[in-house]
């Protein structure tokens, strides 16, 4: 993505190497962004200094869009590769990531329970 006056965005992989940002990329920050949202305990954002925590999906066409999403990633074969990075991340924030679990299933199954 070029902004006029010289700004390029580009994302970054595991090796430090630039890529293009495609539309595979936004969906896989949008898992990740669900992911952190149900995930990470509301204590966390205080103590991280949010002010408030919003609900990321508000309407029935948004998590249309989400499970569109990850069922692409797990067609792609980036789910599970995806998972592996934020399985850590989470752990270290939630403490409650059982190893080899699939969080992103276990997460979605919770969201709909609700």
């Amino acid at each position: 993505i070029t902004v006029p006056g010289g700004i390029t965005a580009y994302a970054v992989d595991g090796n430090g190497e630039n890529f293009e940002i495609d539309e595979l990329v936004w969906r896989g920050a949008f898992v990740s962004a669900f992911l952190r949202h149900q995930r990470t305990p509301v204590s966390a954002c205080f103590k991280a200094g949010c002010v408030q925590n919003m609900e990321l999906l508000q309407s029935p066409d948004q998590e249309r869009q989400l499970l569109a999403a990850v069922l692409e990633l797990y067609a792609e074969g980036l789910a599970q590769e995806m998972q592996g990075m934020l399985a850590s991340g989470l752990s270290e924030v939630a403490g409650d990531v059982v190893p080899d679990a699939d969080v992103l299933l276990e997460t979605l199954f919770h969201h709909f329970q609700e």
